[in-house]
């Protein structure tokens, strides 16, 4: 997961042959294909993959400078990942809501599923993500998950009255009250 956030931003596309990111993608969508290990984790870095090798695919931005084996790699993983079907991201889409309600998983894998959350306007999480905004203790993460929730038009269940209360940062409750216009 943190190998894909950081392409194209932090590593240079050329990296996705060093991390053998279809190798590893390939891994991944096989283990979710079997029944007895679905991952809410490998579902978000799935659903991840799938949002930045769309983009990387349709934006020469990003791949203008690569060789050409590079920009053929790319278009090989976006492909290996458009060619499973509907139902199996339908899926990953459910499952990701999972990381939400997991106890004890670190701060980082909840900012991944929330940023993944807000790019693919998942809607399929809304139940899981506003419930992790009434019980969550961390100030920030509460905020980055209203804001995640207005991104994807689902505010109308959150009290956002009781949620400033928790707030102890001022710059941390301009911002979630600018959440609830």
């Amino acid at each position: 997961d943190l190998v894909l956030s950081g392409l194209g931003e932090i590593f240079s596309l050329g990296d996705i042959f060093f991390y053998e990111v279809f190798d590893v993608l390939n891994i991944l969508i096989d283990k979710q294909k079997n029944e007895n290990s679905k991952s809410s984790h490998i579902a978000q870095v799935l659903l991840r993959a799938l949002d930045k090798f769309s983009t990387f695919n349709s934006n020469e931005e990003y791949s203008f400078d690569e060789s050409k084996d590079t920009k053929e790699e790319i278009k090989a993983i976006f492909e290996l990942l458009q060619a499973q079907n509907k139902k199996f991201w339908v899926e990953q889409k459910n499952l990701i809501s999972n990381e939400l309600t997991k106890e004890n998983i670190s701060k980082q894998r909840i900012v991944s599923t929330l940023e993944t959350i807000q790019a693919l306007k998942l809607k399929e999480t809304k139940k899981h993500l506003i419930d992790f905004i009434n019980t969550t203790n961390s100030e920030q993460l509460l905020v980055m998950a209203c804001g995640v929730a207005s991104s994807i038009q689902e505010t109308s269940n959150i009290n956002f009255t009781q949620l400033e209360q928790k707030l102890t940062d001022s710059t941390l409750k301009a911002i979630l009250n600018s959440y609830s216009l």
